[in-house]
């Protein structure tokens, strides 16, 4: 698929700078990104807030032509998140600020999350990150700021004395930060190195501003934008990727016809995805039992997908049965629908409504908000009526309008259909309803892409691998019989 992506950087760069930045996010590009970065003319710095302010007009002016010029997204490469807020509401394309898609990618792969950012004549953190997450409503598991001194910090320096100063620097503050409580660090400067160069050596998920051009080429793919009108609706062209994401589906329900095919739209060609259902579980999930039942199959299914080399693993259900237990045993990233589409719904909008099928789910979705911790971003949920007698059956188009414009009413700025299925529907109704629409089975695949083409996974700091006691071991060569079925939790046969 073709994308056009300009990356504002809201202070002066030099042509050099700009061809270092465009270098670096062109090695993360799906195929068909193209890459164009610019800078301002009138600002030397963002360390503050005044001269975040002082550069939002002439990023306002940089968006808008953007726009006419025939690009599909912008970023605002500045962990500020400069101007943000505000072209939203001027341009029709999506906006993404490397604050907010950090912090909501961090709540996806960590309970607790720090960002290590640059000062120390004052508290990043307290100034701006802090003020900046609050304002999001995305600050419940944020721990702390750590910041490397100015003299420390070199943009682009080809000196190694330079690189390996800066290196030790982060380095020191990222474990004061896992220090702290922190399970995933986020690199908050557009300056620092690439998280990769740290990641493996610290062993906890690192998080930098590229997740801003993953963010946007997703929401470009999915037809989304981050204000009230929608994109372009066109289909997936060819951009190879070659990943495999293993498609838990836990219900015992018929599937829609030619689901794969429908899927296929929504992800990069050579993104290889394999459906396997729970044939003896429930017809739909609707009450705690029915996720106590299927929440085993899940467990069992995702390691083998690890163990059969998959990339991904999805869970196609929005109450996200068996998340954090699949989590806990894999090593390779496990989406939940309801957590990701949620979590991107706070980009598209301030507040975010769900359309269920009826309402004997609702408790379990509302549960699932305050788990996530979307509590101040959640506005209401509102009911089809009663389920079809088959997942897949056609919804009333008409009716599910209504429900749509109702929750629009209530001050709803991006909707969220919670019947997985849905494809043909939410793509007719986006052309009518002048707000965003989610696909949340769309959305999570998109996110297992993102995931893995930046080698992002999850904190095992926050889900630890279950280990067997030294003491169980014992007692267990002293069974006669073994047939115990979690075993396998431990690298062990059943």
């Amino acid at each position: 698929m073709k994308r056009r992506i300009l990356v504002i950087v809201p202070l002066f760069v030099t042509r050099e700078e700009a061809t270092n930045i465009k270098k670096l996010l062109g090695s993360y590009a799906w195929d068909g990104t193209e890459i164009d970065v610019t800078g301002l003319q009138g600002n030397i710095a963002v360390n503050s807030r005044s001269e975040a302010d002082i550069a939002t007009p002439e990023f306002l002016d940089l968006a808008i032509k953007a726009e006419k010029n025939g690009y599909d997204a912008v970023i605002s490469y500045c962990y500020l998140d400069v101007g943000v807020d505000v072209a939203r509401e001027l341009v029709n394309i999506p906006i993404v600020g490397p604050l907010e898609a950090s912090a909501i990618v961090a709540n996806m792969v960590g309970r607790r999350f720090s960002m290590i950012s640059v000062g120390d004549m004052y508290p990043p953190g307290e100034f701006y990150i802090l003020p900046r997450l609050r304002t999001l409503r995305l600050d419940r598991n944020y721990i702390s700021t750590r910041g490397i001194g100015f003299e420390k910090f070199f943009v682009f320096s080809e000196d190694i004395r330079h690189i390996e100063t800066m290196r030790t620097a982060l380095m020191a503050e990222c474990r004061k930060a896992l220090a702290d409580g922190a399970h995933v660090l986020i690199l908050a400067c557009t300056g620092f190195p690439p998280a990769r160069s740290l990641s493996d050596e610290l062993k906890v998920p690192i998080i930098d501003a590229v997740i801003t051009l993953k963010v946007a080429e997703a929401l470009i793919d999915l037809k989304l934008s981050t204000n009230k009108s929608p994109v372009n609706d066109q289909c997936q062209e060819e951009n190879p990727t070659k990943m495999r994401i293993k498609l838990l589906i836990p219900t015992s329900a018929d599937l829609e016809p030619n689901l794969l095919e429908k899927l296929r739209r929504f992800v990069n060609d050579g993104t290889e995805i394999d459906i396997v259902q729970f044939e003896k579980g429930p017809e739909s999930i609707r009450s705690t039992p029915e996720v106590v039942k299927v929440v085993p199959f899940i467990i069992r299914e995702a390691l083998s997908a690890e163990r059969e080399r998959y990339n991904a693993v999805v869970i196609s259900s929005s109450v996200d049965p068996g998340l954090e237990s699949a989590r806990e045993i894999c090593e390779i990233p496990v989406i939940g629908l309801g957590e990701s589409s949620m979590l991107l719904a706070c980009m598209l909008g301030t507040r975010f409504s769900i359309i269920l099928p009826d309402g004997q789910v609702q408790p379990l979705i509302e549960k699932n908000v305050r788990k996530i911790g979307l509590e101040k971003r959640f506005l209401s949920t509102r009911f089809m009526g009663k389920r079809p007698k088959r997942k897949w059956s056609k919804l009333d188009p008409v009716k599910l309008l209504h429900e749509i414009e109702k929750a629009v009413e209530e001050g709803g700025k991006a909707i969220i259909i919670d019947e997985a299925t849905t494809f043909k529907i939410d793509q007719s109704i986006r052309k009518i309803v002048k707000v965003p629409i989610l696909n949340p089975l769309s959305a999570a695949l998109k996110m297992a892409e993102v995931f893995h083409s930046i080698n992002l996974s999850h904190s095992k700091l926050s889900y630890p691998k279950p280990v067997l006691p030294h003491y169980h071991k014992k007692r267990l060569e002293r069974l006669k019989r073994k047939s115990i079925q979690s075993l396998f939790l431990y690298g062990e046969n059943t």
